[in-house]
């Protein structure tokens, strides 16, 4: 809201489109920032990074043994009972900052 407010553009990743096209979505996040972006940007050593902080052990697992962006893989996993109230209440949410999500569209030269 307030960078809305200011006139500004939320900066908004959709993870189904960064994965389809790190390079595209994360030029367009590096040209709204004011940051060039570097195809380095699509890989990483495998292992803990200083900067994970306290809860890495516990939350981090997967991202500790990639080297880059998996491809994206669409779900057909049912969402239990027990938390569709936490969807129903997020969703206007996702709804409103979807408006705002980057294009997965081929990456700029």
């Amino acid at each position: 809201d307030a960078i809305l407010a200011e006139g500004g553009n939320p900066v908004v990743i959709e993870t189904q489109a960064l994965l389809q096209n790190p390079a595209a979505v994360l030029a367009q996040v590096c040209e709204r920032v004011g940051l060039v972006f570097d195809p380095v940007m699509l890989e990483w050593p495998a292992g803990p990074k200083p900067e994970d902080g306290a809860w890495a052990p516990h939350w981090y697992a997967n991202v500790h043994e990639s080297t880059g962006f998996a491809p994206y893989q669409a779900s057909d996993r049912a969402i239990p009972d027990r938390v569709r109230p936490v969807l129903d209440a997020a969703m206007p949410l996702y709804e409103r900052l979807a408006v705002y999500a980057l294009e997965q569209g081929a990456p700029r030269a």
